[in-house]
């Protein structure tokens, strides 16, 4: 079983547990003294260890060893803020798939103000110890589409509002912009063909919901895209 920890442990030293990610070991997993675990912090180090011991309200991991993982330097994802129950799913794809960062804005037809919370917190921590992600892809907020214009690097903008695939650059992008259920507005489309290194991507297949279009659109930016160098 995997656990995640914001605290700086060492090696040889005892972490206590006594969180929801006790109980779930021991009456979920039926974990056991001597059980091999991984404890993950989310900016890039995964402790290994064992139970060393089982109490009645918490639990002692012996940590082993630590490893340093480096940071992934992939893709970010923008996203324009979609139905909250889309929201949750995106997340959890986005850090199973390694997305560097998650840049959240604000665009006419999202249909609600997004605000981080306790459950985004649990959602992250969760989808790090299950996809075994060392990182936590880092989480913003924007309240205007301008603000993207100050991000450093080449986006391209996945949308089925055009009618053909325009000149795709042959290196992949740095960052994928990708609307919510209602795509973009068109003086979105307008003002964002206005803005420097951004192209714009018709993928090859029927309108997807942002929750699916997210990994595939990821992975047609690195590897499925035609003339696309993925390094």
């Amino acid at each position: 079983m995997n656990f995640f920890t914001t605290e700086l442990l060492s090696e040889n030293s005892l972490w206590q547990v006594e969180d929801d990610q006790f109980h779930h070991f021991r009456n979920v997993y039926r974990g056991k003294e001597g059980t091999l675990v991984k404890v993950f912090d989310g900016v890039g180090t995964i402790y290994y260890g064992r139970v060393e011991e089982i109490k009645k309200k918490a639990l002692a991991i012996k940590v082993e060893k630590k490893e340093v993982v480096a940071k992934n330097e992939g893709l970010t994802l923008i996203l324009g803020v979609p139905k909250k129950e889309y929201l949750e799913s995106i997340l959890k794809s986005s850090i199973q798939i390694g997305l560097k960062a998650i840049i959240l804005v604000q665009t006419k037809y999202s249909p609600y103000k997004f605000k981080n919370s306790d459950r985004i917190e649990k959602l992250f921590r969760s989808s790090i110890t299950q996809s075994e992600n060392p990182w936590a892809p880092e989480l913003v907020h924007l309240d205007q589409l301008n603000e993207i214009e100050s991000l450093k690097g080449s986006k391209w903008v996945f949308t089925t509002e055009i009618n053909e695939q325009l000149g795709i650059p042959e290196k992949r992008p740095d960052f994928i912009f990708i609307g919510p259920e209602g795509g973009f507005h068109k003086d979105e489309l307008k003002e964002l063909s206005e803005m420097k290194d951004m192209s714009f991507v018709r993928c090859p297949t029927p309108i997807m919901k942002a929750e699916v279009a997210v990994p595939y659109c990821a992975g047609f930016a690195t590897l499925g895209a035609p003339g696309v160098n993925p390094v």
